[in-house]
């Protein structure tokens, strides 16, 4: 044998021991998701029958009560958000975000005291909103605005009335109704979040869309899940489907080794925004290993900083928990050994990379 037919043969004993080592590694990954962390088609499905029959509900509610406020049906239409919409949810399946966008015929948004040049959606503004058309200030304030206050309240009212026997709560932003569907040890049940808002756009067309939504204390804040469904879904697609996994380990290692401490949107706020930088600059990753290792050195560089930038001016600030010195060292001893795993994947080492992961994950890996 020559020379060169010997080195061709270490390169193709070196390739062949790379792809066994990255084979077990994400074949190890692809059954902690599947065992412990995705959500069953089943469930999904039962959920989607159930958020059906309450969207109609609330949907309908105009006809039933016309005191009622519209959901916007033409412009704009309610829609499911957070991390169950962009498939990033964590097992088990406790709560889903259902937005209804009310028709804002005849209302003005303002920032800072001033009219804003984001206007409010509505199907047909020449119909008089019933917001305003009755005169007990049944949806306003003293000084004429809208009350997210009374808001919650009236949705929540709607709801109990339909679902007597299910717990129909205001909970800060939302009003949550918690069915027994699906309940086991770990959740009560599958829940959802109701979340009525205002679908808004900036009449020069130089800024996303936002969505006001109340803010726990009769006021209002600004938010776009729409947009975090559309990163979600083009980083997905544009890093061979790796993306999604791997969020979902990252809050599946949160949940276990601090107890969820770190918010579920703040962590995939960092992983996300760290990959919009790398495939920006022609970088694609193509292994969850790969996505995971990336994942975990995001998170501990973005605990570093602080609370992040939304995607949205308006927003305000993501926060990330009150995290502690000792719990961001956590995060960045993970992040340490998840490159060390990577590392030894890369080098054909199954053993050792097995080894890696299995410190980061406990058990569970």
């Amino acid at each position: 044998m020559s020379e060169i037919d010997q080195l061709l043969a270490q390169f193709m004993a070196g390739q062949t021991k790379q792809s066994k080592a990255r084979s077990a590694v994400n074949g190890r990954f692809t059954k902690l998701l599947d065992s412990e962390i995705n959500i069953g088609q089943g469930v999904r499905s039962r959920a989607s029958r159930s958020q059906t029959s309450l969207r109609d509900l609330l949907r309908g509610e105009n006809g039933r009560d016309s005191g009622f406020p519209r959901i916007l049906q033409s412009v704009d239409s309610d829609f499911l958000g957070g991390s169950f919409d962009r498939h990033v949810k964590v097992w088990p399946l406790d709560d889903i975000d259902v937005f209804f966008p009310i028709d804002g015929s005849g209302l003005y948004y303002t920032e800072h005291g001033q009219r804003s040049r984001f206007h409010v959606r509505t199907d047909d503004s020449t119909l008089p909103n019933p917001l305003y058309s009755d005169t007990v200030s049944r949806w306003t304030k003293p000084d004429g605005t809208i009350s997210s206050a009374k808001l919650l309240s009236g949705f929540k009212a709607v709801l109990k009335r339909r679902y007597p026997n299910t717990k129909v709560a205001i909970d800060g932003q939302a009003i949550n109704t918690q069915f027994s569907i699906d309940a086991s040890n770990e959740s009560d049940g599958l829940g959802f979040d109701v979340v009525p808002c205002f679908s808004l756009f900036d009449s020069y067309r130089m800024e996303p869309d936002i969505y006001v939504i109340p803010d726990g204390n009769d006021g209002w804040i600004s938010t776009n899940p729409r947009l975090d469904k559309v990163v979600s879904t083009n980083l997905q697609a544009n890093n061979d489907k790796c993306h999604r996994p791997s969020v979902k380990l990252v809050k599946y290692w949160n949940k276990t080794q601090l107890s969820s401490k770190i918010s579920s949107y703040y962590i995939e706020l960092a992983v996300s925004r760290d990959l919009e930088t790398r495939n920006a600059r022609g970088e694609t990753v193509t292994r969850i290993s790969e996505a995971v290792a990336l994942g975990f050195q995001a998170l501990a560089d973005a605990l570093q900083s602080g609370d992040l930038q939304p995607r949205i001016r308006q927003a305000p600030m993501v926060e990330d928990g009150g995290v502690t010195h000792s719990e961001k060292n956590t995060v960045a001893a993970a992040a340490r050994l998840a490159n060390l795993a990577l590392g030894y994947e890369n080098q054909g080492d199954e053993e050792n990379a097995i080894a890696c992961w299995e410190v980061v994950f406990n058990d569970s890996f």
